[in-house]
């Protein structure tokens, strides 16, 4: 794990010099037209790079030792959160006047829903307000989700909905999200299934549905609400 960390702090290193650089010069088409790309991959591994404070917490052996690890985790992802902003901004912009590759509406695909899992972690793990980063998810799951309504990924949005939900005590939400989620999965066609987003089957999306219900219905203790 400390070799895998390394590499994403060495990503992190050198996909931050490239930026800079076509940021200061941009006579160079081939390094512009990796400014996309590398601005995703950049979120993706400030994102990651997250993983390390949180793994230490459990043995974090003081309080102090235990804030600044989450103050770490903060501010990797709020950088990731950030970053993921961006570029949907840029990437919405070159939308607009059609100016959009087959590599450019995948990352702006891939960020709707990378957004939306950030805020999510950022409610979990980090300083700010837990419900309003869980609203945020929400909302932001809910705007992938709209977007792209035959990708498999959205039922995977409805269920960080549905935990979303379930974290700020709202339970009827939280199962009224999985059943929406079966809705949608049950319409959606077989051969969306076959892409290279999604390694499960209809059948076993099907099969995780039906167990988050079951495990909802075993609840028998209202969880406290987030503050």
């Amino acid at each position: 794990m400390e070799e895998a960390f390394s590499r994403w702090d060495e990503a992190i290193h050198h996909l931050e010099l490239f930026l800079a650089f076509v940021t200061r010069d941009s006579r160079h088409p081939e390094a512009v037209r990796a400014k996309p790309e590398a601005r995703y991959l950049l979120a993706r591994a400030l994102r990651h790079a997250a993983d390390k404070p949180q793994q230490k917490l459990d043995s974090a052996e003081t309080e102090n030792a235990r804030i600044e690890l989450r103050r770490s985790m903060q501010d990797l992802l709020s950088q990731a959160r950030d970053g993921y902003r961006t570029l949907q901004s840029e990437l919405r912009a070159l939308e607009e006047i059609d100016m959009l590759g087959d590599l450019e509406r995948r990352l702006l695909r891939d960020c709707f829903f990378e957004l939306a899992h950030t805020y999510f972690m950022l409610a979990g793990f980090g300083l700010d307000s837990a419900a309003d980063n869980y609203n945020k998810a929400i909302v932001a799951y809910q705007s992938a989700a709209n977007r792209y309504q035959r990708d498999p990924q959205v039922i995977l949005a409805y269920i960080q909905i549905s935990k979303c939900h379930e974290r700020l005590g709202e339970h009827s939400y939280a199962r009224s999200s999985l059943e929406q989620a079966k809705v949608i999965l049950k319409q959606m066609p077989d051969d969306a299934f076959t892409s290279n987003t999604t390694s499960m089957s209809k059948t076993e999306w099907l099969d995780w549905l039906e167990w988050m219900q079951s495990l909802q219905q075993k609840l028998t203790a209202t969880p406290k609400l987030i503050p």
